[in-house]
C-alpha cells in the first residue's frame, strides 16, 4: 500500500515530468469547481486510482531499475582517451596538517602547519589499476597486470559495467566516480598503473 509522503513524491514527480514538455492539449481528467478541497483527501484519491490500475507499482519498478543500472554503470569519467605514449611520474602525497591533530589524552600527535606523508607509516602493497572495462584490449592487459601481482591489485573503472568485471576477475571492483582520483593523480590517459615507490607513488600511462 501507499502512505502520504509516498502520495506527495509520486504527484511531484509526476507534475515535473509533465511541465517538461508541456503544451497546451486542452483538459484532461476529471476537474473540480473552485471551491476549498480536502488536499490529503484528494491526494489519496488520485494515488488510489495509480495503485489499482498498477501504475504505481510500475513507476516503483522503474526507479529500481534506474538504480541498479547505474549502481552498476555509473556515469564514465569524462576527458580520458587511450594511451598514445607511455609515460611516468612520481606524486608525492605529503600534506599539511589544517589543524593540531591530538589523540585521546589530548597529546600532540601532530602540529598545525607541519608536513605529514602517509607513506612514512604505511606500506602500500596493492597496485591500483585504471582502466576502461568496455576496452577488450585494456581488460586483458588488465588480467596480465593482476597475474603479474598476484592479485594484490585494485581495479579500478573508468567506464564500463562493475558487475561484468567483477563476474570476470572474480574479485572486487571499484569505479572512480567523479573521476576523483584521476584527477587528484593528474591521469589523462589509460590505462594507468599506481605503484609506491619509497616515499611517493609512481605513476605509469601504458602504451598497449
Amino acid at each position: 500500500m501507499f502512505n502520504t509522503q509516498q502520495c506527495i513524491v509520486w504527484l511531484m514527480l509526476s507534475c515535473l515530468t509533465f511541465t517538461a514538455s508541456a503544451k497546451n492539449i486542452g483538459v484532461i481528467g476529471q476537474t473540480y469547481p473552485i471551491q476549498e478541497q480536502d488536499f490529503l483527501q484528494t491526494i489519496q484519491q488520485e494515488m488510489q486510482q495509480k495503485v489499482q490500475s498498477g501504475e504505481w507499482a510500475k513507476w516503483q519498478a522503474q526507479q529500481t531499475a534506474n538504480l541498479q543500472n547505474y549502481a552498476d554503470r555509473p556515469t564514465p569519467v569524462d576527458g580520458l582517451t587511450p594511451t598514445l605514449e607511455t609515460r611516468t611520474w612520481f606524486y608525492d602525497p605529503t600534506l599539511i596538517v589544517p589543524y593540531d591533530i591530538r589523540d585521546t589524552n589530548n597529546r600532540l600527535i601532530a602540529a598545525n602547519g607541519s608536513q605529514f606523508n602517509p607513506l612514512d607509516i604505511l606500506t602500500w602493497t596493492y597496485a591500483l589499476i585504471f582502466y576502461d572495462g568496455d576496452n577488450p584490449q585494456q581488460v586483458a592487459w588488465v588480467q596480465q597486470m593482476d597475474q603479474e601481482y598476484q592479485g594484490k591489485t585494485k581495479l579500478i573503472l573508468v567506464n564500463g559495467s562493475v558487475k561484468e568485471q567483477m563476474q570476470h576477475f572474480q574479485k572486487r571492483v571499484y569505479f572512480d566516480q567523479g573521476g576523483h582520483l584521476i584527477s587528484r593523480l593528474n591521469i589523462t590517459h589509460i590505462p594507468a598503473l599506481v605503484v609506491q615507490e619509497g616515499k611517493q607513488l609512481k605513476i605509469t600511462e601504458v602504451k598497449l
